[in-house]
């Protein structure tokens, strides 16, 4: 009963939610809403029509400057389509659950000088944040996110295992962390967090535990509070804050509905340890992979189509991915020209597939919006907790596209995807 009493106070607050994804996972909480792949104006003064719109901005793949600019350019033109529409504006920020990201650097570019709610918990994933810790459940147990592999991201790695020791690392030392433990946000519900942040100041970081789905919609309900005390906040936040902000739930899929002839193709550009470990348990399809060279040269793109598309031939099936030498297991010297060929080799096979499966954030951005051209698309839903299948609008149709994040699942993922394909 609390839960739905606070998920109708949510819902009572009618404004135009715009989560802006610097990657395109943070639909993993969601179905049944559109992502603007090419964020120009009509895109936004069609979606003002609607409770929610998630935008990809894909700025985790860009440089700090850059990644800000971007991101205010699209702060700006969302809140000019939502005064047209005689709206109000809350725009949400989506990161990554594992801490990584231009967090700091876009927060002041859409919104200076104003408190931040923090929250990288994503429960379907196992990432949440408990005694000012952020965590990731493991087959072994719960571990600090700063002790996981993610920490060690050459962009964007941290040491700090708490929070406040984080904001303190990535933030530059200027800001500071108010914390709401879990047993003040259980015992006091929403007023625990409306009062953290009708209190903080410019330079604050308001981070609530936050363990729950409950506890999700605890701190949803405590900003809409806070707000409605005049409170000005900016959320930076994964993926299940911003499911409860948009009003949105996510959809368990039993399989991924592909019209025939069904040509399937996989492609990895993530680097994580974890997607090589979920490439090797496809089994057939990694021994007949076709795979980008470490330091790829001109004219490679049509070869490596080649490839792939005579297996797709033979198998119905192909596996494109990264080097995965040993040794190469990391971001290579020129991460940029290797993912240039990856999406010029996809691009050529466009027409020739039904469904793609991108495992990464950045690949799957750059596969969606450059090699296939999609313009847009609408989330059915989810196929594994935290694994968002799309419907993309692009000109030759709307070919179903599986987004798996890098830094999710067990190393059978792949084959479970692959698994609930058919028509």
């Amino acid at each position: 009963m609390r839960e739905t009493s606070r998920r109708a106070e949510i819902a009572a607050d009618d404004r135009f939610t715009v989560i802006v994804d610097d990657d395109p996972t943070g639909t993993q909480s969601v179905s049944d809403v559109d992502v603007i792949l090419r964020p120009g104006r009509a895109a936004f003064d069609a979606a003002a029509a609607h409770r929610s719109v998630f935008v990809l901005s894909n700025s985790r793949a860009l440089p700090e400057g850059e990644a800000a600019a971007l991101v205010a350019g699209i702060a700006r033109t969302a809140e000019a389509a939502a005064r047209a529409a005689g709206r109000s504006l809350r725009l949400v920020l989506r990161g990554d659950s594992t801490l990584r990201g231009h967090v700091f650097a876009e927060v002041d570019a859409v919104s200076p000088g104003t408190p931040v709610l923090f929250v990288p918990a994503f429960v379907d994933g196992g990432r949440f944040t408990e005694d000012g810790v952020h965590r990731l459940r493991t087959p072994s147990g719960p571990v600090p996110v700063a002790e996981t592999e993610f920490a060690r991201d050459p962009v964007f790695g941290y040491t700090s295992p708490d929070m406040a020791g984080w904001v303190r690392e990535v933030g530059g030392g200027r800001r500071h962390t108010v914390t709401v433990p879990l047993s003040r946000l259980r015992s006091r519900g929403p007023d625990a967090v409306a009062d953290a942040l009708a209190s903080a100041g410019p330079d604050a970081v308001v981070i609530p535990d936050c363990v729950t789905e409950s506890d999700v919609l605890a701190i949803a309900a405590g900003l809409v509070c806070a707000e409605r005390r005049g409170a000005r906040v900016q959320v930076r936040c994964a993926a299940s804050l911003a499911a409860a902000l948009a009003g949105l739930t996510t959809r368990p899929l039993d399989r991924v509905a592909v019209p025939p002839p069904g040509r399937v193709l996989v492609v990895c550009g993530s680097f994580t340890e974890a997607s090589t470990r979920q490439l090797r348990a496809l089994d057939g399809l990694w021994e007949r992979r076709v795979e980008l060279p470490v330091a790829p040269r001109a004219g490679d793109d049509r070869a490596l189509a080649g490839a792939v598309r005579e297996r797709l031939t033979e198998d119905g099936r192909a596996l494109l991915a990264t080097d995965r030498t040993p040794g190469h297991d990391r971001v290579p010297a020129a991460p940029a020209l290797l993912m240039e060929t990856l999406v010029a080799t996809v691009r050529h096979l466009a027409t020739e597939v039904d469904l793609v499966v991108a495992k990464g954030g950045i690949t799957s951005a750059r596969l969606a919006t450059d090699a296939l051209e999609a313009t847009s698309a609408r989330v059915r839903g989810q196929i594994l907790p935290g694994v968002p299948v799309w419907d993309l609008r692009t000109p030759r149709g709307h070919p179903a596209y599986v987004v798996v994040p890098g830094n999710v699942g067990t190393d059978g993922t792949l084959r479970h995807i692959l698994a609930q394909v058919g028509p």
